[in-house]
């Protein structure tokens, strides 16, 4: 559940984000559906942009890149400064990252072979129409529902969507000079500290890094999936910026939560519902609805025109319902003996305030190199023995290792593809 450290960080700390002309940035377009009732549905003519973590940065006005295997080339720029004024982001060829939209379906691939290298992984923001702001979301009294079919998803990927408490310009009104801002997920340079990580061969790690509050609304792959709610202590709408090297490689302590409470059935004792010829059966696509409640969020799914509830835990416990509730956050740390940061960060009280503003939504494919996605679909932490809670799916650990030669041949056949987005009213988005 770690992330590295990117060379550039979050959209809400660019200040002087350059913008290059090497490479047009044309955003594919994604439509999705605004709802007032399930008969009464909108299309919405949206755009998606990718994060600035994969795209070309380079010295203005120049082809000489200034970061290339893993490393901040010092003879272009030599601090974070330099390397944010002096080094622009530039547009991204789309196709080069797996990432392809048609209506309202968006599919993006894990490995993409392209001219003279290869592209893994992607993440991506929707967007509104114009391409200049992204498309907020006030979840709290919503729901939202997707089709999703992650039949190649293997273990050790995560096809995710979440949501992000970030400026919906991408940060350019509080920060001027900031010219990438939402249409090329503007950052600032992370060049204090930085060291190539020694497992992942493109991130690496720094000492400028930042978190914000998030709700992760579908963690997932073919074998297992979770939702998990994720507080800040800063004001729900802002950002946590860590400035050294101790700090940031907490990831997201001591300022945000950074395991959440997660709900996710396998890890509960239900092992037959989700998965290849399971209720849930992930060889095929399905439809996943989300609730977001004052007292609670829900999910059921819709599979071949059948409704399917999400089951309640088989774990003694733990309450016998099917949503992520205060209740069920509690029980679930104290039977799990996990210290309940969910509770000390606020809990359902500072979720709501999350939930009742406008967040960005996120959709990604991404590898793990630090702990291999077994977080969601295997046993975490691999060494724990015999306590409770740290079966989170069927995938023997050893095997999401992303340098097994193995693994990769299954990822590189890997995709995760969206469709049919809509949101609305608790009950607006879909009639069975």
């Amino acid at each position: 559940m770690r992330h590295l450290l990117h060379p550039l960080f979050l959209a809400l700390l660019a200040k002087a984000q350059k913008v290059g002309d090497l490479q047009e940035e044309v955003h594919p377009k994604l439509s999705w559906k605004r709802c007032t009732s399930s008969a009464a549905c909108e299309t919405v003519q949206g755009e998606i942009t990718v994060d600035a973590e994969y795209r070309w940065l380079h010295l203005v006005d120049d082809y000489h890149s200034c970061f290339e295997n893993q490393q901040w080339q010092a003879d272009q720029c030599n601090s974070t400064q330099s390397c944010t004024e002096r080094c622009a982001l530039d547009g991204a060829y789309y196709p080069g990252y797996g990432i392809a939209a048609t209506g309202d379906a968006l599919s993006q691939s894990y490995y993409t072979p392209i001219d003279f290298g290869r592209s893994f992984n992607s993440r991506v923001f929707l967007m509104e129409g114009g391409g200049d702001r992204y498309q907020t979301f006030t979840l709290l009294g919503n729901e939202l529902a997707f089709d999703v079919d992650l039949s190649t998803m293997a273990c050790g990927l995560n096809g995710a969507l979440r949501f992000l408490a970030m400026d919906a310009d991408g940060g350019m009104e509080r920060f001027p000079g900031n010219e990438a801002g939402a249409r090329f997920v503007g950052g600032q340079a992370n060049f204090e500290g930085w060291t190539p990580s020694p497992w992942d061969p493109v991130r690496g790690e720094g000492n400028l890094g930042a978190c914000c509050p998030e709700f992760d609304v579908w963690n997932s792959n073919s074998q297992a999936f979770q939702t998990t709610s994720k507080l800040c202590r800063a004001r729900v709408n802002s950002y946590t910026v860590c400035a050294n090297g101790e700090f940031c490689m907490l990831e997201r302590l001591p300022m945000c939560d950074k395991d959440g409470c997660d709900y996710n059935p396998y890890r509960l004792g239900v092992t037959d519902f989700y998965g290849p010829g399971k209720t849930v059966d992930t060889t095929k696509k399905f439809t996943v609805v989300t609730r977001f409640a004052a007292d609670k969020i829900t999910k059921f799914f819709v599979q071949d025109g059948v409704k399917i509830e999400t089951p309640a835990p088989a774990t003694a416990g733990i309450p016998d319902g099917d949503d992520l509730s205060k209740e069920y956050c509690r029980a679930k740390a104290s039977v799990f003996q996990e210290r309940d940061f969910f509770e000390e960060f606020g809990g359902f009280s500072r979720q709501s305030d999350m939930l009742s503003r406008p967040m960005v939504m996120a959709l990604s494919i991404q590898d793990d190199y630090y702990a291999w996605n077994t977080w969601l679909d295997s046993t975490y932490p691999a060494n724990s023995g015999d306590f409770p809670g740290r079966t989170r799916g069927p995938c023997p650990w050893e095997q999401n290792d992303p340098n097994s030669p193995d693994r990769q041949l299954d990822w590189y056949k890997a995709k995760v593809a969206w469709s049919n987005i809509r949101f609305g009213p608790i009950g607006s988005t879909v009639a069975v």
